[in-house]
């Protein structure tokens, strides 16, 4: 028998900030969680007067194999191990057709790792934002990754949910990922028509913007 439309029947049930892109065929003893051996997140966020030379810089003390406590929300009755591998932080413009360096363009950052703590992203973009704004140093990042040093976590404001997302679970076997072309076509027009809204609004809010500062 024909396979179900899997992407397309979820896709019409979840919330718009959710989209299926494919699915794959696993074993019963698969867990999407505990099975992945590695995870990518993006957090977007506008320049405002952030120094990203500066974040770039505090951000590789995050780079390798540490005790995260201080960058996490602690969860000591369901974790006990707080160490985890962070692979890599960049920071990207999201586009090259504004000026990078004006305070309303939107960057990323890309942070790849093994696995994250609670609210670990939040807590790192947070401390990275400070860092961006002259208010700390870059390496505050290397003192508060030292227990010895800093042995409890400093009070601080998480940075937003917001721009948060999950990007990408990478598996150690590839798996088969299938989706109806049909289905792809009502995602990309889906998403286009959500870009295309969102960009008119932007653009909307920023002539106004400018409208202010005359």
């Amino acid at each position: 028998p024909e396979e179900l439309d899997y992407v397309g029947m979820l896709n019409r049930v979840l919330p718009l900030d959710i989209r299926i892109l494919a699915w794959a065929p696993v074993p019963p003893t698969f867990s999407a969680r505990f099975d992945c051996s590695g995870r990518v997140y993006k957090y977007f966020f506008t320049r405002r007067g952030l120094d990203i030379d500066r974040m770039r810089d505090a951000a590789q003390h995050f780079v390798g194999t540490h005790d995260l406590r201080n960058f996490c929300t602690m969860d000591v009755v369901h974790v006990d191990n707080f160490v985890r591998e962070v692979r890599s932080v960049d920071f990207t413009p999201c586009s090259t057709a504004t000026d990078v360096n004006d305070p309303t363009s939107v960057w990323v950052a890309t942070i790849s790792g093994s696995s994250f703590l609670y609210h670990q992203v939040r807590c790192m973009m947070a401390v990275l934002f400070e860092v961006g704004l002259h208010n700390e140093d870059p390496d505050v990042v290397k003192a508060l990754l030292n227990l010895s040093r800093t042995p409890g976590k400093p009070q601080y404001d998480m940075a937003s949910p917001e721009g948060l997302v999950l990007w990408d679970c990478q598996y150690p076997t590839e798996l088969a990922w299938s989706a109806s072309e049909d289905s792809r076509r009502l995602l990309s027009e889906s998403l286009f028509q959500r870009s295309a809204a969102a960009a008119e609004q932007a653009s909307l809010l920023r002539q106004m913007l400018l409208s202010t500062s005359g």
